[in-house]
């Protein structure tokens, strides 16, 4: 099963293994997305704000991560490297 992750501004629909991390897919299709801490939800960096499809985000690990822990859950934005897409979604990143 596979799941569409449209992204803003870049106005680009890519498409994702479904239960595959988002921050991975958004790297595989070219897109720009921050990341120092490599995909361990140490940084924040990776965040994006969910614009539609917040149902179709999925925790991918049982924890947060370290970032979610420090600083809590950001409104209206996740860790792009902690969640997975079961679903259409579409994302606004702000790349750097």
């Amino acid at each position: 099963m596979e799941a569409r992750i449209a992204c803003l501004p870049s106005e680009r629909t890519l498409t994702a293994e479904a239960g595959g991390i988002v921050m991975d897919a958004i790297y595989a299709a070219g897109i720009p997305i921050a990341s120092s801490c490599g995909g361990q939800g140490v940084c924040g960096d990776c965040r994006v704000r969910v614009v539609a499809g917040r149902t179709h985000l999925a925790a991918a690990y049982p924890d947060p991560g370290p970032w979610v822990l420090r600083h809590g859950e950001p409104d209206g934005e996740v860790l792009s490297c902690r969640v997975t897409a079961t679903g259409p979604v579409t994302l606004a990143t702000s790349y750097w």
